[in-house]
C-alpha cells in the first residue's frame, strides 16, 4: 500500500483532505492509483491513516 508523508498534517476520521499537486500528480500519473485505491497517510508525529482516493484531479 502506497504512503504519503503529510508534515504537519492533523487527521481526524472520515475527513477529507487535499494532497499537494506534487503528490496527486505521483499517485495519478506515476502510481496510476484509481479512485478507490486504499493508501496511508503519515504526518511524522507518529499518526498513521488508512485513506481512500476521492478523485483522480
Amino acid at each position: 500500500m502506497p504512503r504519503f508523508f503529510l508534515p504537519k498534517a492533523e487527521m481526524c476520521r472520515g475527513e477529507i483532505l487535499s494532497l499537494p499537486a506534487e503528490m496527486r500528480h505521483h499517485l495519478n500519473t506515476v502510481l496510476r492509483m484509481p479512485v478507490g485505491a486504499e493508501i496511508e497517510l503519515l504526518n511524522g508525529a507518529g499518526l498513521i491513516a488508512g485513506a481512500v482516493v476521492l478523485s483522480d484531479g
